[in-house]
């Protein structure tokens, strides 16, 4: 027999599982399959790029610095004009010339360029809590891996239901994950998607620093990195408890 502490906490862990369930099984309402969780609607012919990068002046030349147009931050948005397919000659060596995904976009100042398509997302999100992320859209299919709170990532991809193909998120480790499925527990907020971007930038420039052998060098990024990290804790956020932990264990060291 079952005594009432184990019957209590079976029934609890029922409940959260009916709700992660349901929470995954929402259909969406739009008809671009734009999830419930979002706050905005996609808007035709608008990405975002995953990575910093480049645009250039010739589809043929993406990637030759001779040509580059401007250089573009993780997290900016662009204008779709049109997707081309270029045949460029093999990095291995041989004669087969390669064929690539190029875009042309439009940046928010009016320059216009071209880059790799794969760098494009349709939509940069903010993990709010801890999530389970999955090999396909489908509670029963391969767990990957778990995102840690408070992390960006990039939809690529819109399933049926609520459940989006990401790049980018981090593993509860702290290292980079991609091409997983997740149907809960993230927001394409603005103010929350831009602190995430700092955030970003300021454990990049730890990481940086605590590589670097010139102490000159190591101070500046430090004080680069705590100066965002101490504009972030001042908010009220998930993002600003994550940058309050990092100030307190700089404090320590």
């Amino acid at each position: 027999m079952f005594n009432k502490r184990w019957i209590i906490f079976i029934s609890l862990a029922l409940i959260m599982f009916s709700i992660f369930f349901v929470s995954c099984g929402e259909k969406s309402n739009n008809l671009n399959k734009q999830n419930t969780l979002l706050t905005t609607k996609l808007v035709p012919n608008e990405r975002y790029v995953f990575i910093k990068t480049s645009i250039y002046k010739e589809k043929d030349k993406v990637g030759e610095k001779d040509y580059v147009v401007a250089t573009i931050s993780r997290g900016e948005k662009v204008k779709l004009i049109k997707n081309y397919e270029v045949f460029y000659q093999s990095q291995d060596g041989s004669n087969a010339p390669e064929l690539k995904k190029i875009s042309e976009v439009e940046l928010t100042d009016g320059k216009k360029g071209f880059l790799s398509t794969t760098y494009l997302a349709l939509k940069p999100i903010v993990i709010l809590e801890e999530v389970q992320a999955f090999e396909r859209p489908d509670l029963f299919s391969r767990s990957i891996s778990f995102l840690k709170k408070g992390s960006l990532a990039f939809i690529m991809e819109f399933a049926d239901q609520n459940w989006v193909n990401i790049y980018g998120g981090r593993r509860l480790d702290g290292s980079n994950i991609s091409n997983v499925w997740i149907c809960t527990n993230y927001t394409d907020d603005v103010n929350l998607v831009r602190d995430a971007i700092d955030f970003e930038d300021a454990t990049n420039y730890l990481d940086a620093a605590s590589k670097l052998t010139d102490l000159e060098t190591k101070n500046k990024y430090y004080k680069i990195a705590s100066d965002i990290l101490e504009k972030l804790a001042q908010k009220n956020s998930i993002i600003s408890q994550e940058a309050k932990l990092i100030l307190e264990k700089i404090k320590t060291e």
